[in-house]
């Protein structure tokens, strides 16, 4: 909490393994800090590192509104899982890639890699309200074949004028109408949101701080008691409307992804270790969270944003639907950059 209220410190991230916690520090650690490591009922490691979180985070936004500018097809953009360089990826050579862009950024390695192009996650399901996240929405986008543009809705949020909202992803569509699938209930509309957050606001009914988990016909929910972001190697949970909830693991976190030319972030990446394609289209906007010690509750994570293709994708899970892309690899936002960016706060019970 302290490294998360004063920007200006050295606090570069966290991993988080079964034996404990790594704090990645720039120079000396503040006498506060070392005081809470000291007194932490679980294992903590400080260890050193050349660049801050503020640093990283600035060259990573920089770098990724390179590639936006260039027209480069740069998917991923962030620091390294060990925080010591930016990595850079593509789903074309990475020589490419590079010749395209600077080497460096304020004296911080650049890494450039290959991997698959992150798209879009587009799109239970009879939800009333008080609306919970995790529900599905849609809204009609042709009257006359009747197709409609399915997405699911994230955490209860609460704007400085009281007003209750409901979080979703820009890409479904700002300034719209949306309902529920089953039942045609108003969940409300969309503002103009965040493009680079890829969030919108959706306001005009009553919503609940809780979100569904389980299965797509799941009728059970978890109560939303605080936010932060995640560390590295954390656990959380996605529950999309789609495809369910599954648990995923943290792979890379402050991350920039770049889709048709814009920069969307900060965010992390992460995967399902059992190789399951478990997040997909029609989940974007929905819920990622983490399971507190009370296992009823949970704490808000980030937004769907993306999901990786090639190597990465696989069949889907839960609902399906012709050409729906699912993957084992996905790209969420921030949550304390949606609620800074968007003006609200997450609320809770």
């Amino acid at each position: 909490m302290l490294a998360r209220t004063q920007p200006s410190t050295g606090f570069t991230g966290l991993t988080v393994t079964p034996d404990g916690l790594t704090v990645h520090w720039k120079g000396r650690v503040p006498a506060q800090v070392q005081k809470l490591v000291d007194a932490s009922p679980v294992a903590v490691t400080i260890r050193p590192t050349a660049f801050s979180l503020a640093e990283l985070d600035r060259a990573a936004r920089e770098l990724a509104d390179s590639v936006a500018a260039s027209g480069a097809a740069a998917s991923r953009i962030g620091p390294s899982a060990d925080f010591s360089a930016i990595e850079v990826s593509a789903a074309s050579p990475v020589s490419t890639l590079a010749a395209q862009l600077a080497a460096g950024r304020s004296g911080i390695p650049v890494r450039y890699v290959v991997e698959p192009e992150a798209v879009p996650a587009y799109g239970r399901w009879d939800d009333t309200s008080p609306f919970w996240g995790g529900n599905a929405i849609d809204r009609l986008t042709d009257p006359i074949l009747r197709h409609y543009t399915y997405c699911t809705t994230a955490f209860s949020v609460t704007k400085p004028n009281g007003t209750s909202g409901l979080l979703t992803a820009q890409h479904c569509g700002t300034n719209e109408e949306w309902r529920t699938p089953y039942g045609d209930a108003l969940v409300g509309t969309s503002d103009g949101g965040n493009t680079t957050l890829d969030s919108v606001v959706i306001t005009g009914s009553s919503y609940a701080p809780v979100v569904y988990v389980g299965d797509t016909n799941s009728s059970s929910g978890a109560a939303v008691t605080g936010a932060a972001n995640p560390g590295v190697g954390s656990y959380v949970f996605a529950s999309g409307s789609w495809s369910g909830a599954s648990v995923l693991k943290v792979t890379a976190v402050n991350q920039y992804a770049v889709a048709d030319g814009v920069t969307h972030g900060p965010g992390f990446w992460a995967v399902n270790e059992e190789g399951v394609a478990s997040v997909g289209q029609g989940d974007s906007g929905g819920p990622v969270a983490g399971v507190n010690s009370d296992l009823q509750t949970v704490s808000a994570r980030g937004l769907i944003s993306m999901v990786s293709t090639g190597s990465y994708q696989g069949a889907c899970v839960g609902r399906t639907s012709d050409g729906r892309i699912c993957s084992t690899r996905s790209f969420h936002i921030n949550i304390d950059a949606v609620t800074s960016g968007l003006g609200v706060s997450v609320a809770t019970l």
